[in-house]
């Protein structure tokens, strides 16, 4: 075992991935963090972003750009909490004397966080990102092979937490195609107190697939993937923002297969316009890297 990180300067998000790295794998990777286990405190558990909206992973919050609620000399203002859509747990029935292995990581420089675990012939793998280029959705894959001789079952529990004390959401029925999903959910509101007392209210759209709280993995020799999409936009976007917030999720949906391929070509492409790498010292190198990380997302 090996500390990666020392110091990522003084900032929320470095301790976050300090308190993440504690047990981290000492593999020569200057850019995948991997732990066995989580934070017992799960406020410093890796954060996927980028640059428009942000959450720490299996949180019950996603923070989005510009939207603040509470007066800027009063309250104060601050970030507006939106309930998390996205923050899918997992549990299986598999027994830990079934020899169960399970591995957490983020890798910065696709931007994603991976859960992995394998237990024998079964194999299963979480992946949650801030997609770099639509930029209005965080999507959670998982994909699962069953070559055990008996089903598997899979919990899925998304960790909504309580209502936002920021802003006032209400359900929303959306104008939905005949092909389109009909347990695709949506809420929308407005913040309940403006920075200063003459600005307008700002606006807030989450639209989120259904979850299902079991799916019964039954063994195939095939991988199978199920996908789930979270949809943001505000007032600051469109007039229209529940349209904007389901027309984002509508795109995404329409070949969810390729989002993951997107999303980590466009971090290649942001990584190879400049980056910092650090030879002969990987804890050095895993600082620095870590670092730039929390700064792009």
């Amino acid at each position: 075992m090996a500390s990666v990180v020392s110091v990522i300067g003084l900032s929320q998000w470095g301790l976050a991935l300090l308190c993440f790295c504690h047990v981290v794998m000492a593999v020569p990777n200057a850019t995948n963090f991997e732990s066995p286990t989580l934070s017992n405190d799960p406020r410093l558990n890796p954060s996927v972003g980028n640059g428009y909206l942000a959450t720490t992973v299996y949180s019950d919050t996603v923070y989005v750009s510009g939207i603040y609620n509470g007066r800027s000399t009063e309250t104060p203002s601050h970030r507006a909490r939106i309930p998390s859509a996205s923050a899918i747990v997992l549990r299986t029935n598999l027994s830990y004397n079934e020899g169960i292995n399970e591995m957490f990581s983020l890798n910065v420089e696709q931007g994603v966080f991976y859960y992995r675990l394998v237990a024998g012939n079964f194999t299963l793998e979480q992946r949650i990102y801030a997609h770099r280029v639509h930029e209005h959705i965080l999507v959670t894959e998982v994909t699962y092979k069953n070559m055990l001789r008996d089903s598997v079952s899979l919990n899925l529990t998304n960790n909504l937490g309580p209502p936002s004390a920021d802003i006032e959401f209400n359900r929303v029925n959306l104008s939905r195609s005949s092909v389109e999903n009909s347990k695709v959910k949506a809420m929308a509101g407005y913040i309940k107190t403006t920075e200063e007392p003459g600005s307008a209210k700002l606006g807030v759209a989450v639209v989120w697939g259904d979850i299902p709280s079991l799916v019964e993995i039954q063994p195939s020799p095939k991988t199978q993937t199920l996908y789930f999409v979270t949809a943001v936009a505000t007032s600051l976007d469109a007039k229209d923002f529940v349209t904007s917030a389901h027309e984002a999720y509508k795109e995404a949906m329409k070949r969810p297969e390729m989002l993951l391929g997107s999303h980590v070509k466009a971090w290649k492409q942001l990584w190879d316009a400049g980056r910092i790498e650090v030879e002969g010292n990987l804890t050095l190198a895993q600082t620095v890297s870590g670092s730039l990380y929390y700064t792009l997302r």
